[in-house]
């Protein structure tokens, strides 16, 4: 049975796969919650944290497994297990993007002209979702709009304990460019999970971003951006169908 390996998106933690690990665990998987440096759990100083930083960590996680994993990314996760990809292809049996970014080379989620802080703090300006930390070491989002734009379809109960969950997102994934290959990154199989009700990947943009850079499969659910909270059970069934590409096969599968 294949290991998925579950990664958050922005200012989350492993903490957000609680209902779904225990679900494909009843199907017998072998699953892997992760929390990326600076995020979660893991105290490693936001400063020091690069999109590099995250896809690294996810290579030691993969590098403990025999066989290839499922690496399911969400939100910003999207840029961490393309990096990942990229560096260990063959580690990987299938990318799944639950709407999250799907980015072509040298794409960054907050694009920058160069690391200059004024720059930057120009840059993470034009979003305004979150605060900005005056060192420009991260960012926070505003609570008045996360449940809106994360949790839109999520119980008032679920909304508050995810909002309480929330850290601050190290800055520098947000501006790092992507660096992929075709020869690498290119080879491995992609799905994509797009949510009609998403207001942070809008379907429009979740669209706009597997046309450029086609996948295998795109599932549809009808859900917010949190369907790991929304609507676990359904989440949990579309992940079981992808075991499969954890074959052998999996390595001639057209994109």
């Amino acid at each position: 049975m294949p290991n998925y390996i579950l990664v958050h998106g922005s200012a989350h933690g492993s903490w957000c796969w609680q209902r779904i690990t225990p679900l494909l665990q009843q199907q017998g998987h072998t699953v892997t919650p992760v929390d990326l440096p600076g995020n979660g759990h893991d105290d490693t100083p936001l400063a020091q944290v690069t999109l590099d930083t995250y896809a690294q960590h996810l290579c030691r996680i993969l590098d403990a497994h025999d066989n290839p994993s499922i690496l399911v990314g969400h939100s910003l996760g999207g840029l961490s297990i393309s990096r990942a990809a990229e560096l260990r292809p063959h580690k990987v049996a299938v990318l799944v993007y639950l709407t999250a970014l799907l980015l072509e080379a040298n794409g960054a989620f907050v694009p920058t002209q160069s690391a200059n802080p004024d720059q930057v703090r120009q840059a993470l300006e034009t979003r305004p979702g979150w605060n900005i930390a005056d060192d420009l070491t991260y960012v926070t989002y505003k609570p008045e709009l996360a449940p809106h734009r994360f949790y839109n379809d999520c119980s008032p109960a679920d909304t508050a304990w995810a909002q309480s969950m929330l850290v601050p997102q190290p800055v520098g994934p947000l501006i790092s460019p992507l660096t992929i290959t075709n020869d690498n990154y290119g080879r491995v199989p992609r799905v994509y999970i797009e949510c009609a009700h998403d207001n942070a990947v809008t379907p429009e943009r979740a669209r706009e971003m597997y046309t450029a850079l086609p996948c295998a499969q795109i599932i549809t659910m009808q859900t917010g951006h949190s369907p790991f909270l929304s609507a676990p059970n359904q989440l949990a069934r579309h992940l079981n169908t992808l075991s499969p590409y954890a074959t052998p096969a999996a390595e001639s599968r057209p994109l």
